[in-house]
C-alpha cells in the first residue's frame, strides 16, 4: 500500500491537505482528509508561520501513516493488530508450528495447559497470582509432575 500526501485548492483561497492511500493488489484508492489548511498567498508573518507549522504537521502525519503501512508489508506487528486476546494469539502460534513435528507437541501441550487453567476470564485485579496456589497444589499432589 502506498500513502501519499496531497493538496487540494479550495474556493476560499486556502489549500487543504489529505492523504491518498493506494492498494495495488485490489487497485482501490481512499482519501483521508486531515482538516489542515494553509493560505495560498500569506499576507503577513503570522500566516507564513502558520503555513510552515501546518505543512510540518501534515508531513509528520504522512510519515506516521507510511510507517504503519510498511509495518504490515514487512511483517512487523502494528499496535492496532496487537490488541487481541492472548489465548487467540497463542493458538495462532500453535497453528503455525503444525508443520514442525518435533516442536508442535510442546506448543500444543502448553496450549492445553493454558486453556485448562484459564477457562474463565479473570475478573479481579489479582491477575495470575490468584491461580498460583491452586495450581501449585495440583502439581504437588500429582506424583508424575516434575
Amino acid at each position: 500500500m502506498t500513502v501519499k500526501l496531497r493538496t487540494k485548492k479550495l474556493s476560499d483561497g486556502r489549500i487543504s491537505y489529505f492523504l491518498l492511500y493506494y492498494n495495488p493488489v485490489d487497485r482501490q484508492r481512499r482519501k483521508e482528509y486531515l482538516s489542515l489548511y494553509i493560505f495560498i498567498k500569506p499576507k503577513d508573518e503570522l500566516e507564513k508561520l502558520h503555513n510552515k507549522e501546518t505543512k510540518a504537521l501534515a508531513e509528520k502525519i504522512h510519515a506516521k501513516q507510511l510507517l504503519e503501512s510498511q509495518e504490515g508489508r514487512f511483517g512487523f506487528d502494528s499496535k492496532r493488530k496487537i490488541e487481541i486476546p492472548f489465548q487467540a494469539y497463542f493458538e495462532s502460534l500453535v497453528e503455525k508450528r503444525k508443520s514442525s513435528n518435533k516442536n508442535y507437541a510442546t506448543w500444543k501441550g502448553t496450549s492445553i495447559i493454558l486453556n485448562k487453567f484459564t477457562r474463565e476470564e479473570i475478573k479481579d485485579d489479582r491477575g495470575c497470582h490468584h491461580h498460583q496456589p491452586s495450581t501449585l497444589s495440583k502439581f504437588a499432589a500429582d506424583p508424575r509432575s516434575p
